[in-house]
């Protein structure tokens, strides 16, 4: 079933390289999403912890579409306009002013989860975060350990339980996170469960400060 599902993957990647690119939404311009569409996307209506900063509401129909579509449809170009809408708040500008001992870290997809899907969405998110901002990537130091259930499919409680002692700090890169302001970005929090779990981790391991950047809740 891996197999499978990696290549039709790959194949779905590759056929999109020949797709004439039009706003996800509203199909005008030659945009993957337009900003007309994009400044009318609504915010959360709050913004649950650990997240420092949320984008939007995951409850509206088009924000479900754009980041469905990105992740599960080999359309991660949708992910470049709304890292730049993310880097344009005030309040995201001012969590990232300091860039002295600052590093992003993707959060660590399972091997498995990975074969499945064929791209890694944190990987991406956290590549044009340096693009956008010169803030250095560093890959190797989270790892998942365990193949959790997707959280979708879980009520608050089991999402809550999901996440725990599935991820790990390599032996030998504690150096990395030691006296660092780390930054985490993923796509869609709901309870927070994951990011809580990684950034208790990484305080415990000596993090300075843990900075968690989410598109969608």
């Amino acid at each position: 079933m891996y197999i499978k599902n990696t290549l039709t993957n790959k194949l779905t990647a590759f056929l999109s390289l020949f797709t004439v690119e039009t706003c996800i939404l509203c199909t005008r311009g030659n945009i993957n999403i337009c900003n007309e569409c994009l400044y009318s996307l609504p915010p959360p209506k709050e913004c649950p912890s650990p997240c420092s900063y949320v984008l939007l509401s995951y409850r509206n129909e088009k924000v479900k579409k754009i980041l469905q579509t990105a992740k599960y449809n080999h359309k991660s170009k949708l992910y470049g306009p709304l890292v730049a809408f993310l880097l344009a708040q005030n309040e995201v500008k001012g969590l990232l002013a300091l860039k002295e001992n600052m590093l992003i870290f993707p959060l660590p997809v399972h091997y498995f989860r990975l074969l499945a899907r064929g791209q890694n969405h944190t990987r991406t998110l956290a590549n044009l975060l340096e693009k956008e901002t010169g803030i250095k990537v560093v890959t190797n130091v989270l790892r998942k350990i365990r193949n959790t259930k997707k959280q979708m499919l879980l009520s608050r409680s089991e999402r809550l339980r999901n996440q725990i002692e599935s991820f790990e700090v390599k032996k030998g890169f504690e150096v990395f996170v030691r006296g660092k302001n780390i930054v985490l970005i993923d796509d869609i929090v709901t309870t927070g469960s994951t990011l809580a779990e990684v950034k208790k981790l990484l305080m415990n391991a000596g993090a300075k400060k843990v900075i968690c950047l989410v598109l969608a809740h």
